[in-house]
C-alpha cells in the first residue's frame, strides 16, 4: 500500500521539481486540431453523460449522435465522470485527468513491476520512467491514448498465459484465474488499442506455452483471457452495433486504407531517437533534424522511448537472442518479456505484421506506432531487472545495498530530466483568451438555446483543414458556450450531415433565407477557411443582416443576428440540387445526393478510381423511375477499356462502353419500381503492377470523372 502511494506521488512530485510551469488547470492543453476534438468528448460526457451517445447542442437543427465512432473506453470515461464531479468546465476537467493519468499509469506500473519480480525501490522507479515516457507529453491532443494505464496489466496478463506464468502469477489456482478475469475487463476498458495490442501479446504468449508445454491445452489461459477482452469491448461497442443494425454502416466516418496502417507505423531508429522536445538543444537538435530530412514521419514521432527504455529494449533483445543460442534455463520473467518484445516491434514497424493484417482486411487498426508504449514498459522494465540480477555479484551487503540505492537514484534522476520536455506543456493563450472573449459576448447578446448557423460548411469528424482554419476549428463555439446550439458537429455521412451539406451547395443569400426558415438565429464565421478572409461572404452577410453583433479581437471569427422565419427544418428534398446538375468525384465531400459510395479507390484531383469487382453509388433519395445516366470517364484500364460494363439499376441491366481515353456515354433507364443505387460491374479489374506499368497494386477499372441523372 505504501508503495502504490508513493507511486502515485512521485510523478508529481518529478514535475513539480523539474517543469513547474507546465500545466495550468484553466488552459487548454492543446486547443488545435485533435485537441479539440478531444475537448467535445470532454465537454459532451460532462453535459451528456458517461458514454456519451447524443448531444442535442451539437450538429444543429437536428442534434449530432457519435455512434458511428464508437470507443471501448469506458474506464477513461468514467474517470472523466468522476473528475467532473469537481469541475463542470472541460478545461478543468481535460487537465484534471491528464494529470490523473500520471499517477494511474504510475500505480499500475508499480503493482505490475512488483508482480514481475523487483524490489520496491525498482519498481517504484520504473514506474515513474513509465509513467514520464515521451509519449505521455508529445500527445496531450490524444487525451484517451495518454491515459495507457492498462499497458502493464496488458503485459502481465501476456506474461501469466504464457511459458513462465507459474514464475509470476499468484500460487493459489482459483485467485489466479480471478486474477486473469479482471485484468482482462481491465485492459478492455483501457481503449481499443490497448485492448488490441494486449490481444496480439496474450495470443502470442499463448501460442509460446503451446510450444513449450507440447499440448494445446496449454492455450487456454490465453484463449480464455482473448475471450474476455473481446465480450467486454463488444459490450462497449453495443450501442454502435445495434445503431449500424437499424441504420446501415456509414463508410464516410473512419474509413480507412490498408496503406495507413504502413504509412502510421515506426521506423525502428525512432523508438531510439530523443524526443522532439528534448531539454538539451544539441540532442533535441538530432529528432527534428530526422523529421526534416526523412520521409512517413507523422504521429509515429511520438514513439520514442527515451534513453533508459532504449537501452533496456536493446538488452532484451540481447537477452532473447542470447537465449536462443545458449539454450539454457527458463529465466523468468525475462524470456517473456523477450518475445513480448519481438512481437511489438513485429507488429509495430513499417511494412510488418500490422501492414500484413491490414492488406488482408483488417485497417481499422492504422497506428501501430502505438504499440511503442508496451516496448516502452518493457525496455524499462528489463533494465532494472537485469540491475537486480547484476547486484548480487557485489559480495559486500552493504556495498551491494549502496550501489543499488545510488543506481535507482542516478536513473530516477537521468531518465526524469531525459524524457520531461523542455518547453512547457502550457498551449499559447492569446487565441484561447481571444475566442473566451468573443463566445462571451455573444452568448450574452443572444438567447439560450439560440441556434447558430456556421460557415463555412466542414464535416464532421477528421476532414482535414480548409485553407487557415484547423480540422474541428468549428467546434470552438460549442466548447466556450453552455447554451447555444451550434450547425457544426453532425456526423458525415448522415441525415444531419446531408442537409448541412445540402443547404452550403445553395447561393449565400438563399443560404440564410433557408437557415433562417429552419430556425436558426445567428450566423458564424470563420474566416480562416476563406482564401479572401471571408471578405466575399460577409459582403453578403452585411447587405442582409447588418454590421456583425460580435467580432473576435484577433479578427478571425464574427457573428452576426438574423430573425428566424420557422421553427422546424426546411426539408432535405427541398435542399437538394436538381437531378440533372452533375455530381463531381474529385472531391472528398461528394453532392449531398450522394448519401454513399463503395468500391472506390481515393479521392484524386480528377476523380475516383472504381477497385474492385462492383462501384456503387448510393443516393440519399430514389432515383426517378425515367432518366438518362450520363457518365464521364477519363480513362479505362486495359481489361476494362472499350469492352460492355454492366449498369444495374433497380432490376433494370444496360451495358455502357468505356475508351481508354476521356469518354462521356449517355444510358437510358426506365426503372419498374423506386431504387436509390446505381452498380457499375468491373468484370476484369486489374493492377497497374500486374500490366507492368507501375508499382500500383490496386484493382481498377474506370477513372470517374462525373455522373449526371437527366430526368425524362
Amino acid at each position: 500500500m505504501v508503495g502504490a502511494i508513493l507511486a502515485a506521488v512521485l510523478p508529481f512530485v518529478m514535475l513539480a521539481l523539474f517543469l513547474p510551469t507546465a500545466f495550468s488547470l484553466r488552459v487548454p492543453l492543446d486547443y488545435h486540431g485533435d485537441g479539440l476534438s478531444h475537448g467535445l468528448l470532454v465537454k459532451s460526457v460532462l453535459e451528456v453523460g458517461w458514454f456519451p451517445a447524443d448531444n442535442p447542442r451539437f450538429g444543429a437543427p437536428f442534434g449530432a449522435t457519435w455512434f458511428d465512432y464508437p470507443n471501448a473506453d469506458a474506464a477513461n470515461l468514467l474517470l472523466l465522470k468522476i473528475v467532473g464531479i469537481f469541475s463542470n468546465d472541460w478545461i478543468v476537467a481535460a487537465n484534471l485527468f491528464y494529470l490523473a493519468t500520471f499517477a494511474l499509469t504510475s500505480v499500475c506500473s508499480f503493482l505490475v513491476m512488483y508482480r514481475l519480480g523487483l524490489r520496491w525501490i525498482y519498481a517504484l522507479v520504473a514506474a515513474l520512467l513509465f509513467a514520464e515516457l515521451p509519449y505521455h507529453f508529445l500527445r496531450p491532443a490524444h487525451l484517451l491514448l495518454v491515459a495507457y494505464w492498462s499497458v502493464p496489466i496488458g503485459i502481465y496478463l501476456a506474461t501469466i498465459c504464457g511459458p513462465q506464468a507459474a514464475a509470476v502469477r499468484p500460487a493459489d489456482a482459483s485467485s489466479g484465474v480471478a486474477a486473469r478475469v479482471a485484468m482482462a475487463i481491465a485492459v478492455a476498458c483501457g481503449g481499443f488499442y490497448y485492448a488490441f495490442f494486449t490481444i496480439v501479446l496474450v495470443a502470442a504468449s499463448g501460442l509460446a506455452n503451446v510450444v513449450a508445454e507440447r499440448r494445446w491445452r496449454a492455450l487456454l489461459p490465453a484463449t480464455s483471457a482473448v475471450a474476455i477482452i473481446v465480450a467486454i469491448v463488444a459490450l462497449q461497442l453495443a450501442p454502435s452495433l445495434r445503431y449500424w443494425y437499424e441504420n446501415g454502416t456509414n463508410p464516410q466516418v473512419a474509413k480507412r486504407s490498408a496503406a495507413e496502417a504502413e504509412y502510421y507505423a515506426f521506423k525502428p531508429i525512432q523508438l531510439l531517437l530523443p524526443h522532439s522536445q528534448h531539454r538539451i538543444a544539441l540532442v533535441r537538435a538530432l529528432a527534428t533534424g530526422y523529421a526534416r530530412s526523412t520521409p512517413v514521419v507523422n504521429e509515429n514521432a511520438t514513439a520514442s522511448l527515451g534513453l533508459v527504455g532504449s537501452v533496456g529494449l536493446a538488452l532484451i533483445l540481447a537477452y532473447g537472442l542470447r537465449r536462443v543460442i545458449v539454450q539454457r534455463a527458463l529465466d523468468p520473467p525475462l524470456e517473456s518479456l523477450a518475445w513480448q518484445s519481438v512481437v511489438a516491434l513485429a507488429f509495430g514497424t513499417i511494412g510488418g505484421a500490422g501492414s500484413m493484417l491490414a492488406h488482408a482486411g483488417f485497417t481499422q487498426v492504422r497506428g501501430y506506432n502505438r504499440i511503442s508504449v508496451f516496448l516502452g514498459f518493457i525496455g524499462i522494465a528489463a533494465v532494472f531487472l537485469l540491475l537486480q540480477r547484476l547486484l548480487p555479484r557485489i559480495g559486500d551487503r552493504r556495498n551491494r545495498v549502496r550501489v543499488g540505492a545510488t543506481a535507482a537514484v542516478a536513473l530516477a534522476a537521468f531518465g526524469t530530466l531525459d524524457q520531461l520536455p523542455a518547453a512547457s506543456m502550457r498551449a499559447a493563450p492569446t487565441e484561447f483568451q481571444s475566442d473566451r472573449r468573443f463566445f462571451a459576448s455573444l452568448e450574452h447578446n443572444v438567447s439560450p438555446g439560440t441556434a447558430v448557423y456556421q460557415l463555412p460548411y466542414h464535416p464532421y469528424p477528421e476532414a482535414g483543414p480548409t485553407n487557415g482554419m484547423d480540422d474541428y476549428s468549428l467546434a470552438r463555439g460549442y466548447l466556450n458556450t453552455d447554451t447555444l446550439r451550434w450547425s457544426y458537429g453532425a456526423t458525415r455521412g448522415r441525415e444531419g450531415d446531408l442537409w448541412l451539406r445540402a443547404l452550403a451547395g445553395h447561393e449565400m443569400a438563399e443560404q440564410l433565407d433557408l437557415a433562417a426558415a429552419s430556425g436558426f438565429a445567428v450566423v458564424y464565421i470563420d474566416r480562416r477557411a476563406y482564401s479572401d478572409h471571408a471578405a466575399a461572404v460577409e459582403t453578403v452577410l452585411r447587405h442582409r443582416l447588418g454590421d456583425p453583433i460580435a467580432v473576435s479581437g484577433d479578427g478571425n471569427l464574427a457573428a452576426y443576428r438574423m430573425d428566424p422565419t420557422g421553427t422546424t427544418p426546411v426539408s432535405l428534398a427541398a435542399l437538394l440540387p436538381k437531378w440533372e446538375t452533375p455530381i463531381g468525384f474529385d472531391s472528398e465531400v461528394l453532392s449531398p445526393r450522394v448519401s454513399r459510395i463503395s468500391g472506390f479507390s481515393v479521392v484524386e484531383p480528377t476523380g475516383r478510381w472504381t477497385n474492385g469487382q462492383v462501384a456503387r453509388i448510393e443516393f440519399s433519395e430514389p432515383l426517378p423511375r425515367r432518366f438518362v445516366l450520363r457518365l464521364e470517364t477519363l480513362r479505362a484500364m486495359a481489361p476494362s477499356a472499350n469492352v460492355d460494363l454492366p449498369i444495374h439499376i433497380g432490376g433494370v441491366d444496360r451495358r455502357a462502353r468505356i475508351g481508354t481515353g476521356p469518354t462521356v456515354v449517355e444510358t437510358e433507364f426506365d426503372l419498374p419500381a423506386a431504387a436509390s443505387a446505381i452498380e457499375i460491374t468491373i468484370p476484369s479489374p486489374a493492377s497497374p503492377s500486374d500490366l507492368g506499368i507501375g508499382d500500383d497494386t490496386r484493382r481498377l477499372g474506370l477513372h470517374l470523372k462525373s455522373i449526371a441523372v437527366l430526368p425524362i
